[in-house]
């Protein structure tokens, strides 16, 4: 099943025959929990602050920069937890041949993930609260 899912993921790769499904997962198997690790443990400490904020007070803290001011002090906390998460996730995945273009395009997406997956957070946990208080 799981080798049947990659080809569908993988579509415009050849599989090599000594590639094996078990090749192909053990990457996400790295990067999966750590990313996995960082934004439910940020959730968890700073949800309080997260559900009052609007949406996109995530995004200057996941990037460690704001266009107009100062980081708060629960963004710039933010920032510190997982910014050696980048940096570790980075160096799983990007082949030391990567262009600096190629670089910032994982960072990118990879911190466009981490976003993703605090909002989600934030909105189910308004969603399940507005939920309680109409029971």
């Amino acid at each position: 099943m799981i080798s049947n899912v990659l080809d569908r993921i993988l579509f415009w790769r050849n599989n090599t025959p000594n590639e094996t499904s078990e090749d192909m997962l053990e990457i996400a198997r790295k990067i999966g929990p750590l990313i996995d690790e960082v934004t439910n443990q940020i959730f968890m400490d700073h949800r309080e602050t997260l559900v009052k904020e609007p949406i996109t007070y995530i995004v200057p803290a996941v990037w460690g920069a704001i266009k107009d001011g100062k980081l708060t002090r629960v963004q710039k906390d933010i920032n510190q937890r997982f910014a050696p998460v980048v940096r570790e996730v980075m160096s799983i995945l990007v082949p030391e041949s990567a262009s600096p273009a190629q670089r910032y395009a994982i960072a990118y997406i990879l911190r466009g993930l981490m976003i993703s997956k605090i909002t989600f957070m934030v909105e189910g946990f308004k969603n399940r609260m507005n939920e309680n208080r109409n029971e």
